[in-house]
């Protein structure tokens, strides 16, 4: 059984490196190419796509050989292939073409959850459910919830690996570990198929690395990253069900730098009021990034999969889920704890939950006069404090509602958002909502929305007030994006205007007002503070 195994992965690394300089000659004639837009994408030369073609035809090639060789020269000890077989290869190729759409044209989170959605369904269908889970030693009857539990466990596989692939052998060395690591658990589990495929990945994401590793000259895109989370999510459930029932929590182990980085960028878009679909350059390599070269970068995520994934074998070997729980305490506190990732999002999320727990309690007159002010720093050191506390000092005298800022600047890697709100809002009846964009040498650099009541006599000459002070925000932004951000000082003129702002704002204060500022990019956290004058 290790024979066949290490033949499909030594199978799958040379059809690999043999196949993607022909992928990438042929998507470059055809002009299949990620190209630099001086926004997002900050490579230099344009890079060809295709990546993910070349893995799922080495993948599925290298399977083939080996059952033929199994069937002819061997035992067939790999047994018969089912049909959920010949489903979850139908399934991957047809998420593969939806992947390759939408890195030549482009589509809509919504249109690609959708499509992700339906496919899952068909792999479900044919069998791929898990309707008990085995928690040490017990075993939970999850009945009814079973289907839905199931497709939410392969979309969050799919999407994991998505997110994850935002820098050059970012997920191609992720995957290879993890898939090497379920080829052993398929092993334990005497699951030999299971075993024969996730050691094709990995010898086929190793050989894709070759050409993948920075600088890139090929991108697996989404139509290799969501193909290999699919087939990392189905076979960690082959691989560890026995029946019905899935035996261990192994499979969610050996996925948790992936879900945990995916966790962590939904919470940060819910926390700062993004979009949930919305990109942004917080995830867990931009954050390594910051502290280290690129190869660094990788070497410490092979680290991070290898001892969650290194945890789950051994839970399963010695039959000891407090082994895979322990690799996860490991690998997230030495991230959170070090403050290299993950830290000011869960800071923020304790705030905002203890701030629901004061609001409840607060005293009704308390609430007339209180507000609440956030301000995050989510990348970058170019200080947007005097630009956020004019702001804030302008909803205070307009008698503003609610005012938000937000700033994403991603080819210059820097990125803001403050929330300023009172803590009694009118009635959504009453609510008047202006949302102005902010445009910096015809570039969209942000968004600036506020609420107000609409019963205010002002609310014209408020509104009036705003889209002129749009105009004054580029200028603003405009001369900052242009100060010398290395020397991580403000302008003089910043200076002045933020102590002057700071004191006009203090003076004007309502009893309880509450600050927090959170700075993602460099994991600093200042906790909520009580100012009165």
């Amino acid at each position: 059984m290790t024979q066949l195994m290490l033949v499909s992965a030594i199978c799958a690394f040379a059809l690999a490196a043999a196949i993607v300089p022909l992928v990438r000659s042929c998507f470059r004639q055809l002009g299949f190419v990620d190209k630099p837009d001086r926004e997002r994408k900050l490579h230099t030369d344009a890079v060809s796509l295709g990546g993910g073609l070349a893995v799922f035809l080495a993948v599925g090639i290298a399977f083939g050989l080996v059952l033929t060789i199994d069937r002819h020269l061997g035992d067939s000890i790999l047994g018969f292939l089912r049909s959920k077989w010949y489903t979850l290869f139908g399934a991957a190729g047809t998420l593969m073409l939806v992947g390759l759409i939408d890195d030549i044209y482009t589509l809509r989170g919504r249109q690609k959850l959708l499509l992700q959605l339906l496919i899952v369904v068909a792999v479900v269908g044919s069998g791929t459910l898990v309707q008990k889970i085995g928690f040490f030693g017990s075993e939970i009857n999850l009945g009814n919830f079973a289907y839905p539990l199931t497709v939410l466990w392969l979309l969050a596989a799919i999407n994991a690996l998505n997110l994850i692939d935002g820098a050059d052998g970012m997920a191609s060395t992720a995957g290879a570990i993890i898939s090497g690591g379920l080829a052993v658990l398929c092993i334990l589990s005497a699951s030999p198929l299971g075993a024969v495929v996730a050691a094709a990945l990995t010898g086929a994401l190793i050989g894709f690395l070759v050409y993948n590793r920075p600088p890139a000259t090929i991108y697996l895109g989404d139509a290799g990253s969501m193909v290999v989370g699919l087939f990392i999510g189905v076979i960690s459930i082959w691989s560890s069900v026995k029946g019905s029932t899935l035996l261990s929590v192994a499979p969610l182990v050996v996925l948790t730098v992936p879900l945990f980085d995916s966790l962590i960028a939904i919470l940060r878009r819910v926390l700062t009021g993004r979009s949930i679909y919305a990109t942004d350059r917080g995830h867990l390599h931009h954050r390594l990034l910051d502290r280290f070269s690129h190869a660094t970068m990788l070497v410490v995520v092979a680290i991070l999969c290898a001892t969650t994934t290194f945890a789950a074998i051994l839970s399963v070997y010695f039959g000891h889920q407090i082994i895979a729980f322990t690799g996860v305490a490991v690998v997230l506190g030495a991230l959170v704890f070090t403050r290299s990732f993950g830290d000011a999002e869960l800071r923020m999320l304790a705030s905002r939950t203890s701030h629901i727990g004061e609001s409840i309690l607060a005293r009704s007159k308390l609430c007339e006069s209180a507000s609440r002010e956030r301000a995050v720093q989510l990348q970058g050191n170019r200080c947007w404090d005097a630009i956020w506390t004019s702001l804030v000092e302008f909803a205070g005298d307009r008698g503003l509602a609610q005012l938000k800022l937000d700033i994403g600047i991603a080819w210059m890697h820097e990125g803001y958002h403050g929330a300023w709100q009172r803590s009694r809002m009118p009635d959504k009846s009453d609510q008047a909502t202006l949302k102005l964009p902010i445009y910096v040498e015809q570039r969209l650099v942000g968004r600036l929305e506020v609420i107000c009541d609409a019963k205010s006599p002002t609310l014209n000459d408020t509104f009036q007030l705003l889209l002129d002070r749009a105009s004054e925000l580029s200028e603003q932004i405009q001369r900052l994006i242009e100060t010398n951000a290395s020397s991580h000082s403000t302008p003089p003129q910043m200076i002045s205007n933020t102590e002057e702002t700071q004191l006009v704002f203090d003076r004007q204060a309502s009893p309880v007002n509450i600050v927090e500022t959170v700075n993602l990019g460099t994991n600093q956290y200042a906790p909520a503070k009580d100012y009165r004058p």
